[in-house]
């Protein structure tokens, strides 16, 4: 007679009896491998969804960032423009009074008095521009303020001098 461990492997109800356990087996194994590949992808989704969450939070203080830089772009572009303004206005100003000053050395009193008919006119409008640009930096440090008032200061004599000597 045959040993029992031979006669086992010769029956095949025997047979698919241990292969359905070795597959029992098998998928347990694999169901485990899963479980645990699952649990590992669980812990990196959810390290994914925190990295993304702080990305997400530094793009938008990033945004905040440009805006504010961007605001403060166009408040210098303005305030180019405006000192720009300003000087155009002053240099009318000086070419004026040079020329009232040439036409009293050529004793061109006819043209002196219409250039400083001219030069109030400008003046006055200058002062509204000047106003408009105390007004707009009225916020802005006083060394600023301090500049626009000896600039008044200094044009308000130049339009008594011409005023009283005309």
């Amino acid at each position: 007679m045959a040993p029992v461990a031979a006669r086992r492997a010769c029956n095949p109800i025997e047979q698919t009896a241990s292969k359905s356990a070795m597959q029992r087996q098998k998928k347990i194994k694999m169901d485990k491998k899963i479980k645990k590949t699952m649990k590992r992808l669980k812990v990196d989704m959810a390290k994914i969804s925190k990295d993304q969450r702080g990305i997400r939070e530094e793009q938008r203080k990033i945004r905040e960032k440009l805006e504010e830089i961007g605001s403060q772009c166009a408040q210098l572009r303005e305030e180019t423009e405006l000192i720009f303004k300003q000087k155009a206005g002053n240099q009318v100003l000086l070419i004026l009074v040079f020329q009232i000053i040439k036409a009293r050395q050529d004793r061109d009193f006819g043209k002196a008095a219409s250039l400083a008919c001219t030069l109030r006119f400008v003046l006055s409008n200058h002062f509204h521009f000047l106003f408009y640009l105390f007004i707009f930096y009225f916020n802005t440090p006083s060394f600023f303020v301090f500049e626009i008032a000896i600039f008044f200061s200094v044009w308000i004599e130049l339009l008594f001098y011409l005023c009283i000597y005309e």
